[in-house]
């Protein structure tokens, strides 16, 4: 059941981000990762306040204060290029939903699990932005892919420590 649940997630993770890309073309990508960015961010601050494991806790406490910077980065680069419906998707808000009421070890293991597998969604699109036409969008992506290719480790690191 736990596999099952955890396939579920991923492909409703991507699927949301696939979604939003096709329905932005030139910003698509970036627009679908401030979802994802959001998702991680109260994720983050809910492992950080509540009962988690110590490395899970320190993780998420690091993690809900960079979001709290990288957010209004990227919903300002975003809003400047015209971009302003910016909240999470049906099934971004489903898997915050799943995850919010969680506690203890539970909530350890699928926080650290979401942060793993949208981070593996997010590093992607950033180093494709990379080839962007746009200078703006590349200097965004060469902005935030070394804290997001650093956290993405972390975050593989403390999976792997909470793994059941």
């Amino acid at each position: 059941m736990a596999v099952i649940r955890r396939a579920l997630l991923l492909l409703t993770v991507a699927g949301a981000a696939r979604a939003q890309t096709a329905a932005v073309p030139n910003e698509g990508p970036l627009r679908a990762l401030y979802g994802l960015a959001d998702l991680q961010r109260r994720a983050a601050t809910v492992a950080a306040s509540r009962d988690t494991r110590p490395e899970v806790k320190t993780f998420a406490a690091e993690m809900a204060a960079w979001r709290e910077v990288q957010l209004p980065r990227l919903r300002d680069f975003l809003s400047g290029r015209g971009i302003a419906s910016l909240d999470m998707t049906e099934d971004q808000r489903t898997v915050w939903q799943a995850l919010e009421p969680l506690d203890h070890l539970e909530l350890s293991r699928r926080y650290a699990e979401v942060q793993v597998q949208a981070l593996d969604l997010e590093v992607p699109a950033y180093e494709a932005a990379l080839a962007s036409t746009d200078p703006s969008v590349r200097a965004l992506a060469e902005e935030m892919l070394p804290t997001l290719r650093r956290v993405l480790d972390r975050a593989r690191q403390v999976h792997d420590g909470v793994k059941p």
